[in-house]
């Protein structure tokens, strides 16, 4: 058996954390304004299976105490020795760590040694994050929510990257994770709190940007999984580095049953770049595609989730979604001190759901192209030692058509577009190697329009920001404090509400965008073989953007109000073993109105997670983790007058073994069988099906998977 390779004494990724708080996406087609069951996409039912509530903000509290499972590769001896690189902070390359943020960087030795077969699942396991993911294993549909927004806006506030570009779509469609292959991933930032000043609106709880993997060599292999419900997975990746090119192709593969009922899942993805060098500049085209499939097992009563999880009430229900990405780009050094970096990037993303509760079908188009060009002019000032500037421009455009076919309602088309513009500037100061200042500044004007066959309307809004920071850095320690504002406009589906009365749609003009301030504190430490970092945070919304089930249409709420702090620990205890931890507590609720100091539902005020890391060397590697999320109230239930949710303990283990150039891994979640819901609702009255009762999306309960990948020399 071979030795495992690399520094065991320190870990890859200090910031990284676990466990996850439950959160409803609010995804599907375009269309859908609410995250409970059944809703009217337009003029036509959603096809998803959810249940009604009201869908208004009150308070997320969570807290979260984790330890990441198998962060820190033993298979990664530089990373562990080099700073790491961050993008999100900028949108340009920074190894410099004297950054106002709060920021966690995941390693793709980090995803090699975790469970996680998916993005979500991955993201799942870091400190402060939420995730949601209603259909099995492969996370399909699955929302991402940072500093706790609840089920009803998660993925509405959180931003996806992808190499610095949007993945959030415009209407309510949740993000591709198909696009982006795990064995295809270089690193993952997470940068929690406000990205809104360098990224605009759907930033308000943070950024999470996925950097792809660029040839640095010769590399290829291939990894083969099996395992519980009927899992098959295949992943490949070829990489070639020549002179002045380089080519990188990662393919992947996966087929499962499903653990409950009608929830089989075929999912297909390609991704890639081709890139050339130059001596001040470099061209490249990232490319992906994707195709899947999954059933959909919809939610179950109370007494089917106690006597029947794995049972489907939606037999019939299922979707398909099939896609491609492409964004050629530019890195170019102007001058000696200033360069310019472009990107073209071009997605169409087609999408067909059948659903059998509500007799109907559902089809969707969309296209979505963006052009972000931007430089950064790195210079002195008089007195002071270092300062950047970086000054850009954003050009997103995206447009879609729909066509839904309802027993209830007939033939339904819809449309949709929306054009964005927007300038933003940054300026980081190093005034010594001790104090940094940070400021920056956005404006942004959006144009929207949609239209059915009862309604046309367009809108348009122009909202700034801004935001100051400032760093002191000591020989082993760390402060920051930043204070910044933030916004969030309606997307196009949120433009389209329903009149009850006439059947009709109707398009809400008058709704204004979500803005906000944000001040945030935070110190890190290092002391021997042990880390510590803290940050504490005070968001004030106003107008946020929620739907209203009662009168099904989007509302802008009374003013809300999320504070929190975060705490992230680790300690390598012997060369061999290590531990970490992380603590989260959140606190959100109304400032006024009817549901004031409530809870949000679907947000556990507690959650944590512990997890240890054990190299063996030639005897292999192990380690296991304990996730524990805390009582939650249902979907729906601002007033907290509902029976909670219980709160549920996960285990995870992973083991890996490395024989020459194989290396054969074995895992097994949840595995002492823990029964829990992600998401959970009351259904007032009956209706479409549904009786009056509390209805949840029971997970997965135990599984196996075994992998063997080959690294071909």
């Amino acid at each position: 058996m071979t030795t495992w390779e690399g520094d065991t004494s320190r870990l890859v990724s200090p910031d990284t954390g676990l466990e996850h708080p439950l959160e409803v996406p609010r995804g599907g087609g375009a269309g859908f304004s609410t995250s409970c069951l059944p809703r009217f996409r337009l003029n036509a039912f959603r096809q998803r299976g959810r249940l009604p509530g009201k869908e208004s903000s009150v308070k997320p509290q969570y807290l979260v105490f984790s330890l990441p499972l198998c962060i820190s590769s033993v298979f990664a001896h530089d990373a562990a020795e080099m700073p790491a690189v961050v993008v999100s902070a900028t949108r340009f390359e920074q190894i410099d760590s004297r950054l106002p943020a709060n920021i966690t960087v995941i390693s793709a030795q980090d995803i090699r040694q975790s469970p996680a077969s998916n993005l979500p699942d991955l993201l799942k396991t870091q400190a402060g994050i939420g995730v949601s993911a209603l259909y099995g294993s492969f996370g399909i549909d699955a929302s991402v929510d940072l500093r706790g927004f609840g089920p009803a806006t998660a993925s509405l506030n959180t931003l996806i990257l992808l190499d610095g570009q949007r993945l959030n779509p415009a209407a309510m469609e949740s993000v591709n994770w198909s696009l982006i292959p795990l064995n295809n991933i270089e690193r993952i930032e997470i940068m929690r709190g406000s990205g809104t000043v360098l990224y605009g609106d759907g930033a308000s709880g943070g950024v999470v940007n996925i950097i792809t993997k660029k040839a640095t060599g010769s590399q290829q292999n291939i990894t083969l999984g099996a395992g519980s419900n009927g899992l098959l997975t295949t992943d490949a990746q070829l990489s070639a580095r020549g002179e002045s090119a380089h080519i990188n192709l990662a393919g992947h593969f996966a087929d499962t049953n499903g653990w409950r009922q009608n929830s089989a899942a075929t999912q297909t993805s390609l991704a890639g770049r081709v890139g050339i060098d130059g001596s001040s500049a470099k061209g490249f085209v990232d490319f992906s595609g994707f195709d899947e499939s999954a059933r959909l097992p919809g939610a179950l009563s109370q007494a089917d989730y106690d006597q029947r999880p794995r049972y489907s009430k939606t037999p019939q229900d299922h979707q398909h979604r099939d896609g491609f990405r492409i964004r050629p780009g530019v890195e170019a050094e102007i001058a000696q001190n200033l360069l310019f970096n472009a990107e073209f990037s071009f997605d169409q993303d087609n999408y067909d759901s059948y659903s059998g509760v509500y007799r109907s079908t559902y089809e969707r188009e969309k296209e979505h192209w963006s052009f972000t060009p931007r430089l950064r002019w790195a210079h002195g000032l008089p007195s002071l030692a270092a300062s950047e500037t970086v000054i850009g421009f954003d050009q997103y455009h995206g447009d879609w058509r729909s066509v839904s076919n309802s027993a209830l309602f007939g033939i339904s088309r819809a449309r949709a577009e929306q054009d964005s513009q927007a300038l933003y500037l940054q300026n980081l100061t190093h005034f010594d190697e001790h104090w940094g200042l940070m400021l920056g500044a956005r404006s942004q004007r959006m144009w929207q329009s949609a239209a059915d066959s009862s309604i046309q309307g367009e809108t348009q809004r122009t909202k700034n920001a801004g935001e100051i920071g400032l760093t002191y850095a000591g020989s082993h320690w760390q402060v920051y404090g930043k204070v910044g504002t933030t916004f969030r406009f309606a997307n196009t589906d949120e433009l389209f509400g329903y009149d009850i009365m006439s059947g009709n749609s109707v398009f809400s003009a008058n709704l204004r965008p979500q803005h906000g301030t944000i001040k945030e504190i935070g110190a890190s430490a290092r002391r021997g073989d042990i880390s510590v970092k803290a940050a504490a945070f005070d968001m004030k919304l106003t107008d946020e953007i929620l739907f209203d089930s009662n009168l099904y249409t989007n509302i802008n709420t009374d003013p809300t109000q999320r504070r929190g702090i975060e705490l992230e620990a680790q300690w390598q205890a012997t060369s061999s073993l290590a531990l970490r931890g992380s603590y989260t507590y959140l606190d959100a609720t109304y400032r006024s109105g009817s549901f004031t100091g409530k809870q949000i539902p679907m947000v556990a005020e507690n959650k944590g997670a512990l997890a240890l890391q054990w190299n063996a060397q030639q005897f292999g590697q192990y380690s296991a983790t304990v996730n524990y999320v805390g009582e939650r109230y249902v979907s729906g239930d601002y007033a907290n007058t509902r029976r909670q949710v219980g709160g549920y303990t996960t285990t995870d283990l992973m083991a890996a073994w490395k024989f020459s150039q194989w290396t054969i891994a074995a895992k097994v979640l949840n595995a002492f069988d823990k029964k829990y819901a992600n998401w959970a609702t009351y259904q007032s009255s009956a209706a479409y099906g549904y009786a009056t009762d509390y209805y949840y999306y029971p997970a997965d309960g135990r599984s196996f998977v075994m992998t063997a990948r080959y690294d071909f020399k």
